[in-house]
């Protein structure tokens, strides 16, 4: 099985309806196509993932609109941020 990492993409703040912000982290996993005896070389898989500081889940439901659980339910989050996917 190859080996497969994940890699900080950007950070950015999020909030709900409440006016409460989430800092979020946008991570790509990356896996290693190098040989055996060559230098690493990591490539992107094109998997993606959102979670809170927290560490969180976090569903992208389109550009700037996010969703995460909490013991309340489930919370949106809005983020004009350009680093937001």
């Amino acid at each position: 099985m190859a080996q497969k990492r994940r890699e900080l993409v950007s950070t950015f703040v999020a909030a709900d309806a409440t006016g409460r912000k989430v800092l979020v982290q946008y991570y790509r996993e990356l896996i290693l196509q190098a040989a055996p005896g060559e230098p690493d070389k990591w490539a992107p898989t094109g998997a993606t993932t959102l979670v809170t500081e927290d560490g969180r889940d976090v569903k992208r439901k389109s550009k700037g609109v996010y969703e995460i659980m909490s013991v309340r339910g489930a919370s949106v989050l809005t983020s004009n941020d350009p680093d937001a996917p």
